[in-house]
């Protein structure tokens, strides 16, 4: 079992073009209606939040709360 202390990471990463995505909020599945791009704002179906998704140094995707 991994325990550095950084739970954040333990999702699967997200990559461009993806056509849903987790909420890192509540951590619900969210379909997309378009596949997932750099700077693209996603809201989540059940909390309300909206995100801002960015393409970080290794490819995957973060989303930073908007």
């Amino acid at each position: 079992m991994h325990m550095d202390g950084d739970d954040e990471e333990e999702q699967e990463p997200v990559k461009l073009g993806a056509t849903e995505f987790v909420c890192p909020g509540c951590n619900a599945y969210n379909p997309l209606d378009e596949p997932l791009k750099n700077g693209m704002e996603v809201q989540c179906n059940y909390c309300g939040n909206t995100y801002k998704a960015k393409i970080m140094e290794s490819g995957r995707i973060k989303f930073r709360e908007t």
